[in-house]
């Protein structure tokens, strides 16, 4: 099984921003259930759900021949926990763009409550070096629900 991470993306800015929606199913928010706290999304998934959407502004930013890879979480802090139902909105701006990293400003809410927040750097490499076999134009058609021009 492979997770997904966002549901939807909302807005997409080309090297500049992404915003996307995540509802947190009744499996993630039992997750942590083993270790004592039934009923919350794990904070790492919080993280994932941003790495995930940089990922995306990396992709569909270069014209699907660049991905990024995690290299450092700063300041990465949360303010509440999440629960089944629970829609996060995951809205990331770029901070700066290098030659072989971006660094993002990553804002989680539920509603109006913000859940987390910090930083992201991803290191920039070949698309096809990280990619083996998923059809990604298929999958941002999907998630953001309009055709991409290259």
């Amino acid at each position: 099984m492979r997770w997904r991470f966002m549901d939807r993306i909302a807005r997409f800015e080309t090297w500049a921003a992404i915003e996307g929606r995540k509802t947190i199913s009744l499996e993630e928010y039992s997750l942590l259930e083993p270790l004592g706290r039934k009923g919350c999304f794990p904070e790492s998934l919080v993280v994932e759900c941003c790495v995930d959407l940089a990922r995306w502004l990396v992709v569909v930013s270069s014209a699907f021949e660049q991905t990024g890879i995690l290299s450092a979480i700063d300041r990465f802090g949360f303010d509440r926990e999440t629960s089944a139902g629970s829609v996060l909105t995951v809205s990331l701006k770029v901070t700066d763009r290098q030659s072989r990293d971006v660094h993002f400003a990553c804002t989680v809410a539920s509603g109006v409550y913000r859940v987390g927040h910090g930083n992201l750097v991803m290191s920039l490499l070949p698309l096809e070096e990280a990619v083996v076999g998923e059809d990604r134009r298929a999958l941002w058609q999907e998630l953001h629900g309009k055709t991409q021009r290259t």
